[in-house]
C-alpha cells in the first residue's frame, strides 16, 4: 500500500478486536493492538499477535493499554505517537459483555460495565484527538451493537452501553471547531460472527439460582 494508515484498536486481545487488527495488518496498514496487562493475563494474546506479524510479514504491534485507566491510555497513545509519529485511525472496540437478570447485578457491577464500555472512549479520545487535531486529519470508528435499537433477554445490564455510546458518537460528529478535521463513524459487527465474548462463567454469589449473573467476558 502506497499510503498505509497508522491504526490503533482498543480491546484487541480477542474477539472482534483480534480479528480486526489482523485484517487491517493484512491490508498493509500499520496496526497497534491495544490490550491490558500484556505481561500477564494477555501475555498469550500479545505473543500470538507478534507471531502473526512475523509469520505474515505485516506491521502488527502490541501496546499496553487498559482503557479503564487514564494513565495507561495516555501512556499507550504516547508510545504509538513516539514510534509511528501519528495516529490516523482510532477504533473504539474495547468492552465487557455481561449476561443475567436485571436484578442480579449490583449498582457497582453495572457502573463497572458502564465505565469500561462507555467512559473508556472518553479516556481514549482525550489522549488521541489532540494529535488528530494537530494533524488536521483522522478517523474515529466506534464499534457499536444492534442492541442499541433494543435489547435481548438477560442483557439489560449491558444494553445501555451501545445506546449511550451511540449518543456520544452522534454528538461527536457535530462540528466542534474550524481546526478539527477528524471524522467519526459507527459500525455494528455481523451477528453471525462468533467470538469468545459471551463465554458464560458464574460470577458473584446469587440471591437464588435464577438470579446468577454471568462473569463479564472482555474484549480488552
Amino acid at each position: 500500500m502506497s499510503n498505509p494508515k497508522v491504526i490503533l484498536v482498543t480491546g484487541a486481545s480477542s474477539g472482534f478486536g483480534a480479528m480486526t487488527v489482523r485484517a487491517l495488518a493484512d491490508a498493509k496498514h500499520i496496526v497497534y493492538a491495544g490490550m491490558r496487562d500484556i505481561g500477564g493475563r494477555n501475555a498469550q494474546a500479545a505473543a500470538a499477535a507478534r507471531r502473526y506479524a512475523d509469520e505474515h510479514s505485516v506491521a502488527l504491534r502490541t501496546v499496553e493499554m487498559d482503557v479503564s485507566d487514564q494513565a495507561s491510555v495516555d501512556g499507550g497513545v504516547a508510545a504509538v505517537l513516539a514510534e509511528a509519529g501519528r495516529i490516523d485511525v482510532i477504533i473504539h472496540n474495547a468492552g465487557h459483555m455481561v449476561l443475567g437478570p436485571t436484578e442480579a447485578f449490583t449498582p457497582e457491577q453495572v457502573a463497572s460495565v458502564y465505565d469500561t464500555n462507555v467512559l473508556s472512549t472518553q479516556r481514549v479520545n482525550r489522549a488521541v484527538l489532540p494529535a488528530m487535531r494537530a494533524q488536521r486529519d483522522g478517523l474515529v470508528l466506534w464499534v457499536g451493537s444492534s442492541s442499541s435499537r433494543g435489547g435481548t433477554p438477560r442483557t439489560s445490564a449491558r444494553t445501555s452501553r451501545p445506546r449511550r455510546q451511540k449518543m456520544r458518537w452522534q454528538s461527536a460528529t457535530l462540528p466542534s471547531s474550524p481546526g478539527s478535521a477528524s471524522r467519526q463513524q459507527s459500525s455494528c459487527p455481523a451477528r453471525s460472527c462468533r467470538t469468545p465474548i459471551t463465554s458464560p462463567t458464574p460470577d458473584a454469589p446469587p440471591t437464588n439460582t435464577s438470579q446468577r449473573p454471568m462473569k463479564p467476558s472482555t474484549r480488552r
